[in-house]
């Protein structure tokens, strides 16, 4: 209630009353900091310069079309096409960042998978820095998917423990592995754990092939043992690590191996200027296709009204942002967010 007053009244815009309730809800020191440059300013702050740039060039597209009959041009189509493209490129690179923004506000899930013994809940025990799962030597101890949530590197993940993968003919242990699998389909990142002390299977060999095909890092587990085979013997993979579950060897790798494997672009340079809800990317969206409309209108030669009709659109799409352009269905479903647990 008291961020909304603060809203109505001027004192914060939409995009800074959002970051409030991140910086509530944050589930790592990473999104607390996001949210509390957003809180401060920073985003706002980008969003209202690349408005303020859309203002001014429909402000040349208005006075000409005001003036036809004095034959003034304000502003020529090569410099407003290249005005257009200054905003597109600002606009660009905010939508860029809305995947990572993501990630740094919802966290990631990522699934631990392997074959019996490989050494997973020992992995799982290790990253969480305590006995969540139960770790023995009988193969199938794991027999459902176990999750905890671990701050890693300043990002929040939902690590999934599941049964080994491996055929079997007991029932409970097949639906074990019925749900490993559906965990590996729904993962944002395939932790896949070999064990390098034991030959290579025909189960660890369908894993990698499977892991290929998302954000992947293939852990090398059981490293205090003498190996049976060499990491190239398993082919090109984005990302490999060495570990000991027993001795703790190698789990700061996998840590930073687990923030690079999902944050490509790194976020130091962009903590902050960052869009991290689904409302932000889908307005920024809109007004991309608006600055579209206004190229394409351009090339074609069309009328300097039908120009102004899209950068009025792309304005709006911006300020909807902020709280320029909004309605009331769209304020009251956003404040409702502050109502959980009143």
């Amino acid at each position: 209630e008291f961020t909304k007053r603060a809203f109505l009244n001027g004192r914060l815009d939409l995009a800074q009353a959002e970051a409030v309730m991140d910086l509530i809800q944050a589930r790592s020191e990473t999104g607390m900091r996001v949210a509390l440059e957003q809180l401060r300013g920073r985003l706002s702050e980008e969003l209202g310069q690349i408005r303020e740039g859309l203002l001014r060039l429909l402000v040349e597209v208005e006075a000409g079309v005001d003036f036809t009959e004095e034959g003034i041009t304000f502003i020529s189509p090569d410099a407003l096409g290249n005005g257009v493209q200054k905003v597109s490129e600002r606009i660009g690179h905010l939508i860029n960042t809305a995947a990572e923004g993501r990630i740094v506000r919802e966290g990631i899930t990522a699934v631990l998978a392997g074959r019996p013994n490989v050494g997973k809940s020992s992995l799982l025990n290790a990253l969480v820095r305590a006995d969540r799962a139960i770790v023995a030597d009988l193969p199938g101890t794991t027999r459902d998917v176990l999750e905890e949530f671990v701050n890693i590197r300043g990002l929040p993940v939902r690590l999934l423990d599941t049964a080994g993968l491996r055929q079997s003919l007991d029932v409970v242990e097949r639906e074990g592995v019925r749900r490993s699998h559906e965990a590996l389909d729904r993962a944002d990142l395939i932790l896949a754990i070999l064990d390098r002390s034991m030959p290579l299977a025909a189960e660890d060999r369908q894993l990698l092939a499977q892991a290929q095909k998302k954000a992947c890092v293939v852990v090398l587990n059981k490293s205090d043992l003498p190996a049976m085979w060499e990491p190239g013997e398993i082919g090109p993979c984005s990302a490999v690590v060495m570990t000991s579950a027993m001795s703790g060897g190698g789990l700061e790798d996998l840590r930073d191996a687990i923030r690079a494997a999902v944050l490509k672009q790194g976020l130091e340079a962009t903590e902050g200027i960052m869009i991290t809800h689904l409302r932000h990317q889908t307005a920024l969206l809109g007004a991309m296709e608006s600055l579209d409309h206004v190229r394409n209108s351009l090339a074609q030669q069309m009328p300097p009204e039908c120009i102004a009709l899209d950068l009025r659109a792309a304005i709006n799409a911006i300020g909807e942002i902020i709280g320029e352009t909004t309605i009331d269905e769209v304020l009251d479903r956003i404040f409702q967010e502050f109502c959980v647990g009143k």
